[in-house]
């Protein structure tokens, strides 16, 4: 049988989504199913002819296939170019539909990306992992009620989507993320891991790996860490170029001498930043929703894995 996985995301990627996407579609495959990632043909330079195979460290067992979409992000406002980014994808995705076996199941993680394709088959799932309710409403409620099933990542968002939507609880699978434990479980000492990163070995080390964004309660760390002691420092590891270099402004500003903000860093690295590390912080924010309610955070397992 064949599964489709469809995504907006840039593969390779430093976000989130994109190695837990790649390892879904992997997983997928090692069940027997012939896999294909379809994603948008997207402007990506600073991973230009980088394999999102290698990137990832994910097995090459799945095809990757990328159709054409308009991405102007860079140049147009984001309310202008992103619709047009997933609307040019959505008619993509309808000619390449046309061509494949009538068994074929498609899977996605936005609605967004399917909303063309709900109106030719119903033969389809919907990984929910945000609702992108305010401007996106009747995307949500065509696809939902369509799909032949939801795979949820927490009971709150199940809940919701059950109540808002009419959709029967049994439709609904409840599946947190999650991750390869193995990958974070690494045979290093702290010590050993410091000086293969050049880190020193005098201070207590507080480690945050992830994104940037306001909803990921960065700041709140970022100011917390100008209280600390002063054989503490506080690292921040990941992130856009954008926010990086923003949020480097903030810390010159708030804590100038007890954070350290050390920028993007290989997924294959982060198991030796968090065996490092004396501890790890999720400062999740409850003042926003995706914060508060629709997050079933990788990092917190991946911190976990690590040991």
């Amino acid at each position: 049988m064949k599964l489709i996985y469809i995504s907006h995301w840039r593969f390779p990627s430093e976000k989130t989504m994109s190695p837990l996407i790649m390892r879904t579609c992997s997983e997928f495959a090692k069940q027997g199913m012939e896999v294909e990632l379809w994603c948008a043909d997207r402007n990506n330079p600073s991973y230009q002819g980088v394999d999102s195979f290698v990137f990832h460290t994910i097995e090459k067992n799945f095809s990757l296939r990328k159709l054409f979409t308009i991405d102007i992000l860079r140049w147009l406002p984001h309310r202008i170019a992103f619709p047009l980014m997933v609307l040019t994808m959505n008619v993509s995705i309808v000619f390449r539909f046309i061509r494949q076996p009538r068994n074929s199941i498609y899977y996605a993680h936005d609605t967004r990306d399917i909303f063309l394709l709900s109106f030719f088959t119903k033969n389809y799932f919907v990984e929910i992992h945000d609702f992108y309710e305010s401007s996106f409403r009747f995307v949500n409620k065509r696809v939902l009620i369509q799909a032949a099933g939801l795979i949820v990542t927490n009971e709150y968002k199940r809940t919701h989507i059950g109540e808002t939507y009419g959709i029967p609880m049994e439709k609904m699978l409840h599946q947190p993320n999650a991750v390869d434990a193995g990958q974070f479980s690494i045979p290093m000492a702290q010590k050993e891991a410091r000086a293969s990163l050049k880190l020193p070995t005098d201070k207590k080390i507080v480690l945050y790996a992830g994104h940037l964004f306001d909803w990921k309660g960065v700041d709140t760390l970022l100011e917390t860490s100008a209280l600390l002691p002063e054989n503490f420092l506080v690292y921040f590891v990941g992130g856009t170029d954008e926010d990086i270099e923003n949020f480097r402004k903030k810390q010159t500003k708030i804590s100038p001498t007890h954070a350290i903000i050390v920028g993007r860093r290989s997924h294959v690295d982060m198991p030796i930043w968090m065996r490092a590390a004396d501890i790890l912080v999720l400062p999740n924010t409850g003042k926003i929703d995706a914060s508060k309610y629709e997050t079933s955070p990788v990092k917190l397992f991946e911190y976990m894995a690590s040991g």
